[in-house]
């Protein structure tokens, strides 16, 4: 079994004196203790087809406001990796059972960039400039129970939570070794590769899940 777990698909925060970081890393440890074949690629930030997090900023720019806790911020380098290239690491994996069996990797791209560095990134895809950095999400309305009932935690109050935690602490999410590097496998996505080419319209960035975020009114 390969268990795919990229970093926005965390919860951010954690009801005992531990960090998220180190209640995911616990947790993860007792289930390689438990299966001894079980194979854990712990993601940065996944771009591509149906990539959550780089989506949802998108969206934001075309609507021209954005949470200030994600596109403002400036000081977490992230290195966002492929969709296609972690695919090529989960395939790697899968083919090569004995080498990675009871263990954990890191799959990270080849660029560092903080989240503002990718809303600019953005922006050039819409064609807009200059997004609003609108105040906190982290107040709760009725659309978030029936978030909470249906997929639970509000997805993009997540987001947020885990842009201030990036930045508030001093976390290594790549601690582990880099699959990419270990195995030399060759990434081939960029993010320049993914943003380029034509502008994005309204259409293109409808995304069929069940959130509240492209409706949102952060005023």
């Amino acid at each position: 079994m390969v268990a795919v777990c990229p970093i926005e698909h965390e919860l951010y925060w954690s009801e005992d004196k531990h960090t998220p970081i180190e209640v995911r890393d616990e947790a993860q440890q007792k289930a390689l203790q438990f299966n001894d074949k079980l194979t854990i690629l712990n993601t940065n930030l996944v771009y591509g087809r149906d990539s959550y997090l780089i989506h949802y900023m998108t969206q934001r720019a075309y609507e021209g406001k954005i949470n200030k806790a994600i596109g403002g911020s400036n000081t977490f380098q992230y290195k966002p990796v492929a969709s296609e290239d972690l695919t090529s690491a989960v395939e790697h994996a899968l083919s090569n059972t004995n080498d990675v069996k009871g263990q954990k990797f890191s799959v990270n791209g080849q660029q560092s960039v903080t989240l503002n560095e990718i809303l600019k990134f953005a922006e050039r895809k819409v064609g807009r400039e200059n997004t609003s950095l609108k105040g906190s999400l982290l107040g709760l309305n009725l659309s978030d129970y029936v978030e909470e009932f249906f997929v639970g935690i509000t997805h993009d109050k997540n987001m947020a939570r885990m842009a201030e935690f990036f930045d508030s602490h001093s976390v290594k999410i790549d601690a582990d070794a880099d699959f990419h590097q270990k195995f030399g496998l060759t990434q081939t996505g960029t993010l320049e590769g993914f943003f380029g080419g034509k502008k994005a319209k309204d259409e293109d960035l409808i995304f069929p899940i069940f959130s509240n975020y492209k409706m949102v009114s952060l005023d």
